[in-house]
């Protein structure tokens, strides 16, 4: 899912005019593009129209840019205006899962067709377990898009709260754990719906990491803290491709839970922030979202995780996102493409390596190599390998 983010249109709701989708459908004013890269990678893309079959990508597309909607809500759950983050943004869609699987070669096919067709946001709600960023198809993808000025959000996993667990660690992808918000939902009966807590009001500890969201360290870079930012991932009410049935109503909205929820909450603010600083880098957003980020919950104590200890960086990174402190952050790190080049070379990638992720051809005898704490980054970890134990030193 992709969001082109015009200044005029985030700022006074003006829409473009209709475009055709890949399947000759019209599409309206909130979806300009709609695109089925599954087999894409074998050279044969289906000519089928990109429909969401099980709810996920209309979930997290809303959440990234969804219109006002009244009177949105799921049995009365969560009822009120719904919207989303970036609510005047529009959308461009590109389908590559499948009833099982993602295959990494369509996803950088179609990453590849969002950076041509021009996007400003590329939201990625997947990910694979962790493996070096040269054999890592989004980290190529997502760095071609870094390259052209595309801000790339991903999710962090689901697989917490395991150490080392985390998808998506390059240092130019935001990854983005999950949270809970104030909001308790009543217990309901419906089987449909999962994930309810008890009880209803706010939760004042919140926001709290969700069990689920996968923590670092940072295994294919381990001087780069990841995650970089949590945000809602928890109870997340959105919109749902067909009808929630009980036994008395429907409902168009679910609610469900996820980093995948998480990830489109922080593509959209990038996108506002973007509208607000067009001159801003992906690298220049990612740092503001960073270094303005909240460590305190509702009442004043640090963040808590699901046992109600206070999180440690591994499961918070920079801590939870504030987007009205984001728009105007001060101090900001900035990192060009080329600036990434020293810090792979002093991974110890080989240059081939190199060339396959960032598709150019590279001399690390030329360009230098630097370790990761020297990357103009919002924060670092180093290993202290006399005692085995790691010390993190944040940068706000």
């Amino acid at each position: 899912m992709t969001l082109k983010t015009d200044l005029e249109t985030l700022r006074d709701g003006k829409n473009l005019e209709h475009q055709i989708c890949s399947d000759g459908t019209i599409c309206n004013n909130k979806l300009i593009g709609a695109k089925n890269f599954i087999d894409a990678g074998k050279g044969k893309a289906r000519r089928s129209a990109p429909f969401d079959q099980d709810g996920h990508g209309t979930h997290t597309s809303s959440t990234a840019a969804g219109n006002f909607v009244e009177g949105a809500s799921l049995f009365g759950q969560a009822n009120g205006t719904a919207s989303g983050m970036a609510p005047y943004a529009h959308l461009a869609i590109y389908k590559v899962c499948g009833a099982y699987d993602c295959a990494d070669a369509d996803v950088l096919a179609a990453m590849d067709a969002a950076v041509d067709d021009g996007v400003d946001v590329l939201s990625l709600s997947l990910g694979g377990p962790s493996v070096p960023l040269y054999v890592d198809l989004i980290a190529v993808g997502a760095f071609g898009a870094m390259r052209k000025g595309i801000f790339v959000s991903c999710s962090a996993g689901n697989d917490g709260p395991e150490y080392g667990s985390l998808s998506n660690e390059a240092p130019w992808i935001l990854t983005v754990g999950a949270s809970t918000t104030d909001r308790i939902l009543n217990l309901t009966s419906t089987p449909t719906v999962t994930n309810l807590s008890k009880g209803s009001g706010s939760d004042p500890l919140a926001p709290k990491v969700a069990i689920f969201s996968s923590r670092g360290p940072n295994i294919a870079s381990p001087g780069i803290l990841k995650p970089d930012i949590i945000g809602p991932g928890v109870d997340i009410l959105a919109a749902w491709p067909y009808s929630v049935d009980n036994a008395t109503s429907k409902a168009t909205f679910n609610i469900i839970s996820g980093t995948s929820m998480s990830c489109p909450h922080l593509s959209g603010i990038a996108a506002l922030l973007k509208s607000s600083h067009p001159d801003w880098s992906p690298a220049a957003i990612k740092s503001a979202i960073m270094t303005t980020a909240d460590v305190l919950n509702l009442v004043g104590k640090p963040i808590v995780d699901e046992w109600l200890r206070p999180a440690d960086i591994f499961a918070i990174g920079a801590g939870h996102v504030n987007p009205s402190k984001a728009i105007d952050p001060g101090l900001i790190y900035d990192i060009q493409a080329e600036d990434y080049i020293p810090y792979l070379c002093g991974l110890n990638y080989t240059e081939k390596q190199i060339r396959i992720l960032i598709q150019q051809t590279v001399n690390c005898s030329q360009v230098g190599a630097i370790e990761e704490t020297q990357l103009n980054y919002p924060s670092f970890s180093i290993f202290v390998s006399s005692s085995h134990k790691l010390c993190v030193v944040e940068s706000d």
